[in-house]
């Protein structure tokens, strides 16, 4: 959530025009967290098996990006409806003008047009961030809570 609110502000820094809905953004970041959170917090399920543990990883990938897609989709909806912004993230631009040209609703193509870098972020970023996790109690140890 802070990346996207600090990036706004190290961009304007630097010379760059605001893009005030590159903070809205961070709502997105506030979703994922919640969600790996909720599921995340019971961590002695994740020590069942490594199959437990990667179903639970792709169920946590799966529900954030399904939040974060609709969230992102309506940001992006407002901003090229109301405020004729196009998106800065060429993929999603793309994928989004594309189901625009294929006839579909801005709004419908807004939504769409997240699924395929939203779900493959959040697949990678889940699992690399568990990873992280491995590591730092490799090298630090389990934290114990009081």
């Amino acid at each position: 959530m802070g990346y996207n609110v600090l990036t706004e502000f190290i961009r304007t820094l630097r010379g760059f025009e605001l893009q005030p809905f590159m903070m809205l953004f961070g709502i997105c970041g506030a979703i994922i967290a919640l969600v790996t959170w909720l599921f995340a917090r019971k961590k002695q399920e994740f020590k069942i098996s490594v199959s437990i543990t990667c179903l639970y990883l792709v169920l946590i990938a799966l529900c954030s990006s399904a939040l974060v897609i609709f969230t992102s989709g309506i940001i992006d909806f407002i901003r090229y409806e109301y405020f004729n912004e196009a998106d800065m993230v060429a993929p999603i631009r793309e994928f989004t003008e594309s189901f625009v040209r294929q006839k579909f609703s801005l709004f419908a193509s807004c939504i769409l047009g997240q699924i395929p870098i939203s779900f493959t972020d959040r697949l990678i970023t889940t699992f690399f961030g568990f990873g992280v996790y491995k590591l730092m109690v490799k090298f630090f140890g389990e934290e114990k809570w009081r």
